[in-house]
């Protein structure tokens, strides 16, 4: 279990850092060319990048209060036995979809058994 996580962090989390450096890379060579080829174009271009923008006007709208008592009141058995159906079926996924034999072997390896108890009885 714990190669896993391993792989999960080699496979997913380098990978992503190191695509993150290379284009961060990439954008300082093409930054230091063109303040060397072209200056006066490029500190132009930075100074049209270089500038404050608000979100204040988009946001304006979202931020008024609404009254939604009628139409949840309205629908409130809908609204009920949706959020019954998602809590049953959260509950189902977490108790009986996990191997509890192969999570008691992975844990019980590195670990004492009061440890793998624990551990066991949080995750349910």
């Amino acid at each position: 279990m714990l190669q896993d996580s391993y792989h999960v962090i080699n496979q997913i989390l380098i990978t992503f850092g190191l695509a993150v450096f290379v284009v961060t890379a990439f954008a300082g060579i093409a930054l230091g060319i063109g303040l060397n080829v072209g200056s006066t174009r490029m500190l132009g271009f930075l100074k049209g990048m270089n500038r404050w923008i608000s979100l204040r006007d988009r946001i304006k709208p979202m931020e008024k209060p609404r009254d939604i008592d009628k139409a949840i009141y309205r629908h409130r058995r809908l609204f009920g036995t949706a959020f019954a159906i998602c809590g049953m079926y959260t509950v189902y996924m977490l108790l009986f979809s996990i191997d509890f034999t192969y999570v008691i072997s992975a844990l019980s390896k590195n670990n004492t058994p009061v440890i793998v108890e624990l551990l066991i009885n949080n995750m349910k």
